[in-house]
């Protein structure tokens, strides 16, 4: 506040002249923070592979691509943690033209990161449990070689003061080393990794639930807790339904558990393992060479997560039924309801980045979501509202989301409440873009296809053109630019002219 000259007072009285407000209180220290992790609800995936794929290939499929993989394969900032707790809650709104119909696509994103992460970070300790596949499909010398490189690795590279467990299993799971900090002499944990012998049938699900149990009967909260399958995916004995692998081993992880896969060799039937690396939060991760077991092995001992948080809710309401499509993959329909998404625990790494298991380890950095219609200006758009545990304390957030103008007719054909927030908006718009031109492909309708992807790119260069160039957008036109030259030097061709660069139209401003 300014300031004031109250007009029509007298000159003789100055007084009338308003003295200026006392001066803010300071904001709470977390607010001068520079922004830091953010709560990650989606999982990554790699885009040079799908880029190799494109480029070997030439293939483009629908079932390749999805919203909350291939397009969370991106780092979405939050704006500076300022709150009371030490997580703070954000909500944003963007309102851009469809991409397509050019009609109004309305996204909102909710994000949490961390208000008050201590300067130092914190040295996470592991409980690392290994079950090894010793089934007569991977007797090969290579891929013994392999598993023995990847333990070998492991061993050497842990942290005296981190605990190692082995299991192996055939028909049965056994442990062959149980659970106990490495220390300083390591050799008989590698005289235990000599003397593995491969040979006998694969109970897969057997040796992980039992790798599992072991991990929750020891679970220490101040260590970060991991079960690593190494397996080349072809169950032989016991459990094989991947939909039931996927429930029980889901139930695991919820509670704080991660999981890494490893497939191993040239002939690795990984369809069981990817669906429980993919949907019950493993990693799931191919190892063909030397150089590859030598990469996860860097990989795994490159970062720690410790839990630092618990039984973490965001709820998100709306007065009045609305359609959602949250992540942009599932539509529901809530009755003047609430959506509600749990996590029992929250983890942090050493870079302050926050994920939680159960849910992927990478990419989407915020639950993002569309809705289908629009209230007035400055009435509450929605609720959210934050709620979890951290040690003895419950803490809890809400923030109302409004914006100044008409949601269900826009008066500028864009509006974010920040750039952050816009490129939010750009990743959704071209996710749905995408998956429809990898399923054009499908169908064969190439021309379709490679419309879509014109008018992709042209969408992406026009944001450039604006703000400049970022790695992660570079990736995925990368991909995009792959797909396009493929069809072009087969010969096809678009059916309408390509649209121009523009970012969404020239000269529409950012709303502040």
């Amino acid at each position: 506040m300014v300031p004031v000259l109250l007009l029509g007072a007298c000159a003789s009285e100055p007084e009338q002249l308003l003295d200026p407000p006392p001066p803010p209180p300071p904001p709470p220290a977390s607010c001068a923070l520079p922004e830091l992790g953010r709560l990650e609800m989606g999982h990554g995936e790699d885009l040079t592979k799908l880029t190799a794929r494109v480029e070997d290939t030439g293939e483009l499929r629908g079932v390749d691509f999805e919203i909350d993989g291939v397009f969370a394969a991106h780092d979405t900032a939050l704006p500076n943690p300022c709150c009371d707790g030490p997580l703070c809650l954000h909500a944003e709104v963007g309102i851009v033209p469809d991409i397509e119909t050019n009609e109004p696509v309305r996204v909102m994103r909710v994000g949490v990161n961390l208000a008050d992460r201590e300067e130092e970070v914190v040295d996470v300790r592991r409980n690392l449990f290994v079950a090894v596949d010793l089934s007569a499909s991977l007797r090969t010398p290579e891929a013994t070689d392999l598993i023995r490189r990847v333990l070998g690795g492991l061993i050497d590279g842990l942290h005296p003061d981190d605990r190692f467990s082995l299991i192996t299993f055939r028909n049965q799971p056994r442990i062959e080393v149980e659970i106990a900090e490495v220390g300083e002499d390591r050799s008989a944990l590698h005289t235990a990794v000599a003397e593995l012998e491969f040979g006998g049938a694969t109970n897969l699900w057997g040796g992980l639930e039992g790798a599992l149990f072991l991990a929750v009967g020891n679970f220490d909260p101040d260590r970060e807790n991991r079960v690593l399958l190494i397996t080349d995916g072809r169950p032989t004995w016991g459990v094989s339904n991947a939909e039931e692998v996927v429930r029980e081993t889901y139930g695991f992880v919820r509670h704080g558990v991660l999981l890494s896969i490893v497939g191993v060799g040239e002939t690795q039937v990984d369809t069981l393992t990817k669906r429980v690396g993919g949907a019950a939060d493993g990693l799931f991760h191919s190892i063909l060479d030397a150089d590859d077991a030598d990469a996860f092995v860097a990989t795994q001992l490159g970062t720690t997560w410790r839990a630092i948080a618990k039984n973490l809710a965001i709820e998100v309401t709306r007065t009045g039924a609305f359609d959602a499509e949250i992540a942009g993959v599932e539509t529901h329909r809530w009755d003047g309801t609430r959506i509600r998404l749990e996590r029992p625990v929250l983890l942090e790494g050493p870079d302050g980045a926050l994920r939680t298991p159960g849910h992927g380890d990478g990419g989407g950095s915020m639950i993002t979501f569309r809705f289908d219609d629009g209230l007035a200006a400055n009435e509450r758009l929605f609720a959210t509202r934050l709620v979890y545990e951290r040690g003895e304390e419950t803490f809890e957030q809400r923030v109302d989301v409004k914006v100044d103008f008409d949601t269900a007719s826009p008066p500028m054909p864009a509006y974010f409440d920040s750039v952050e927030m816009e490129y939010a908006t750009l990743v959704d718009d071209l996710g749905r873009r995408m998956v429809q031109a990898g399923l054009l492909f499908d169908r064969h309708e190439h021309e379709l296809a490679l419309d879509a992807l014109l008018a992709i790119r042209a969408r992406i260069r026009g944001y450039v053109a604006v703000h400049g160039p970022r790695a992660d957008l570079d990736a995925t036109a990368a991909l995009i630019d792959a797909a396009i030259a493929d069809y072009e030097a087969r010969g096809v061709e678009p059916t309408v002219t390509p649209p121009a660069d523009a970012w969404p139209a020239d000269g529409v401003p950012m709303a502040q």
